[in-house]
């Protein structure tokens, strides 16, 4: 008669351990970046980098760059007292025509005029054209102003200006309409024009031009 005690039995399943064979499947980590799915707010469509200086101007805008949001800015200073941050930036709208290439974003700022700080909402385009002297900024701004609506626009060319679709992403320009109000960007030429509108509650509408500071 053979006797089995426990310690026979749990070296036996011991070996039977030691001698399978253990299959590890890896585990590998890819950063993609952004998917460009729809519920990815960070993601964007195209980057692009704008930068205008003179002697009464400074003006930056680096939108989406590496592809998302972080790291957006838009701003402005001139030697007169005004200038503008942006406090939020949305992934633009990317559009690419036969002509141009052109980056639509909006978002909110912060506008210093006449040592008043206003609060409102801004919409900037980026107008990258054929031949860089032809190239176009776009800013408008809207806030609530005593009993009305104060509106800034500017348009100017930059220094440098460049618009560059991102790897995910694609863009036409059938896959996005550009708004009406900014295709009159087709009729401007390279000089530079800034102007103030205020829209009273009563109807009166006061024009300021912003552009002959120096004049």
């Amino acid at each position: 008669m053979t006797r089995f005690y426990r310690s026979d039995y749990y070296r036996k399943k011991r070996n039977e351990n030691t001698q399978s064979t253990i299959n590890f499947n890896p585990i590998i980590k890819v950063n993609c970046g952004c998917t460009h799915n729809k519920k990815d707010k960070e993601c964007c469509e195209c980057s692009g980098f704008g930068t205008a200086t003179d002697q009464e101007f400074n003006f930056l805008a680096d939108i989406c760059p590496d592809c998302t949001r972080k790291g957006s800015v838009i701003t402005f200073e001139s030697i007169y007292g005004t200038s503008f941050e942006a406090t939020s930036i949305n992934p633009p709208i990317c559009v690419n025509t036969s002509v141009s290439n052109r980056l639509l974003t909006v978002g909110t700022g912060t506008f210093v005029m006449e040592g008043t700080l206003y609060q409102g909402s801004y919409s900037l385009v980026l107008d990258d054209r054929e031949g860089a002297l032809n190239d176009l900024v776009e800013f408008l701004f809207v806030t609530f102003y005593d009993d009305g609506i104060l509106i800034i626009s500017d348009t100017f060319p930059p220094d440098d200006l460049s618009i560059t679709p991102c790897p995910e992403a694609s863009y036409s320009s059938s896959s996005h309409v550009f708004p009406a109000q900014f295709n009159r960007l087709n009729d401007l030429t390279e000089n530079k024009f800034a102007k103030v509108t205020i829209i009273h509650s009563d109807g009166r509408v006061e024009e300021r031009d912003l552009s002959k500071h120096s004049e």
